[in-house]
């Protein structure tokens, strides 16, 4: 029979190792330099997951052994599944609002410039030149509700799994805010009718969090070398002026 899929993040940028896997106070939490988008986060709570839970099964929703066949309308055997399962899913995600009020009204619709004509790394300068180039890095806010979905075979172990979810995120909160995301908070408990639907013999309780982060793209611009300035067509204008202005003048002393 077939291995449950793997966790479905591949990528691991943060390296988060146990010494990390400790509470950092959210007053406390010094911001990344660099923003993290959600994707960045369920890297991270894997790690955090892996190593304080190592047999917790973590993947984004639905993993091919949660779903019931009839469902799918496959014909071959569905994977084993793991006794402990959280998946995740975006069910809300807009572009973020500018103030402190989650899904406001005033809202980042589009990159801004959070930082311009910062040196560029990539080019190579003489010592007798100057550069051409320079960085500007934009950045655009987005909030998104996340569920995670806990899966177990009872539903004590069920409601004691996503107990432990909920503690785990708030707890380490303060490592996430390190990392660049700006915001996570708990946002609810809730019962999904879509999940309970699967008829897969596991039991499932569901929590959502409300998380804020930032996608941030940096862009390489040309400098301005040189302005030219005509001044003598300037100063022709300039005597134009004078000129309208004196004649102006004398008709009103007329």
């Amino acid at each position: 029979m077939d291995e449950p899929e793997p966790l479905g993040i591949h990528a691991f940028r943060y390296g988060i190792a146990e010494h990390d896997v400790t509470v950092v106070p959210e007053s406390d939490a010094t911001r990344s330099v660099q923003g993290a988008t959600l994707e960045d986060l369920m890297v991270m709570v894997f790690q955090v997951f892996k190593l304080l839970r190592p047999d917790l099964n973590f993947a984004p929703a639905y993993p091919p052994y949660l779903v019931d066949q009839p469902l799918t309308g496959e014909t071959r055997p569905a994977p084993r599944a793991p006794e402990e399962t959280v998946t995740w899913k975006v069910v809300r995600q807009t572009p973020g609002s500018m103030g402190a009020q989650p899904f406001g009204d005033n809202k980042e619709w589009r990159p801004r410039i959070r930082e311009e004509l910062t040196p560029n790394p990539g080019e190579i300068v003489s010592p007798s030149g100057s550069p051409t180039t320079g960085l500007v890095t934009f950045g655009q806010l987005f909030e998104t509700i996340v569920q995670f979905d806990c899966w177990t075979l009872t539903n004590f172990e069920s409601e004691q799994l996503v107990n432990w979810v909920i503690d785990t995120l708030r707890t380490h909160t303060g490592t996430f805010l390190k990392r660049g995301i700006s915001r996570l908070y708990y946002w609810s408990r809730i019962e999904d009718q879509f999940v309970l639907q699967f008829r897969n013999g596991r039991n499932v309780r569901s929590a959502q969090f409300y998380v804020r982060t930032e996608s941030v793209t940096v862009a390489s611009v040309a400098l301005i070398r040189r302005i030219d300035v005509m001044l003598d067509r300037l100063m022709a204008m300039g005597r134009l002026r004078d000129d309208v202005e004196s004649a102006a003048s004398s008709a009103n002393l007329v």
